[in-house]
């Protein structure tokens, strides 16, 4: 049964190649891309869970020092089974 209120809360540490969970329920993180533009996006396929206050290695992705705005995450809300897409700067998702 998920909390009461459930929030994925994803924090995105480009330098150190991480995706973190700070709210407290799982995703899965199905990609990650890097969107220099909203028409083109480079996509790493990553298709892996991330629990509360765990976090992910996503070096396969190559972000180091971009711009959290040019990263765009794609992950499953494990409440609704729904894909939900992210902005790195805006990556929380209630």
């Amino acid at each position: 049964m998920p909390p009461e209120h459930p929030q994925v809360n994803l924090e995105i540490d480009s330098s150190a190649q991480r995706i973190a969970i700070r709210g407290n329920i799982h995703a899965v993180i199905t990609r990650i891309g890097d969107c220099r533009n909203n028409n083109d996006c480079r996509w790493t396929d990553i298709n892996k869970s991330v629990y509360a206050d765990e976090t992910l290695d996503i070096s396969a992705a190559k972000i180091k020092g971009q711009s959290l705005q040019n990263i765009t995450l794609e992950y499953i809300d494990a409440v609704t089974n729904k894909m939900v897409t992210a902005l790195g700067g805006q990556a929380s998702h209630p």
